[in-house]
C-alpha cells in the first residue's frame, strides 16, 4: 500500500515508518537542563521534534539573557518583545 498523504516530505501510510511527534509540554518542570535533555531523549529515539530546535534556541536566549530563573511566563515576556518588564 502507498502512502496515503504527506506531512512536509514525510510519507504517511502503512508501509513507511511510524511518525512520532514529540511533545514535552510542562515535563520539563521549568529546567533548561531538562527541557534540553528532553529533546535530546526524543531525538536520539527517532521521534520528530519540529519545535524542538527553536525551543532549545528560545532557551538558551531567554538564559543568556540573563532570565534562566524566571518562570515560562517570563519567556512570553520575551516573545512579546518586553524584557523590560522581567527586571
Amino acid at each position: 500500500m502507498s502512502a496515503a498523504f504527506h506531512i512536509g516530505r514525510r510519507p504517511i501510510g502503512r508501509s513507511v515508518r511510524p511518525f512520532v511527534i514529540a511533545e514535552m509540554s510542562g515535563n520539563h518542570n521549568q529546567s533548561l537542563d531538562r527541557a534540553l535533555a528532553i529533546v535530546e531523549a526524543a531525538a536520539k529515539a527517532g521521534a520528530t521534534t519540529p519545535m524542538g530546535a527553536q525551543a532549545e534556541a528560545m532557551y538558551a536566549l531567554f538564559d543568556r539573557l540573563g532570565f534562566g530563573g524566571k518562570d515560562f511566563s517570563a519567556v512570553l515576556q520575551l516573545l512579546r518583545g518586553r524584557l523590560g518588564d522581567l527586571s
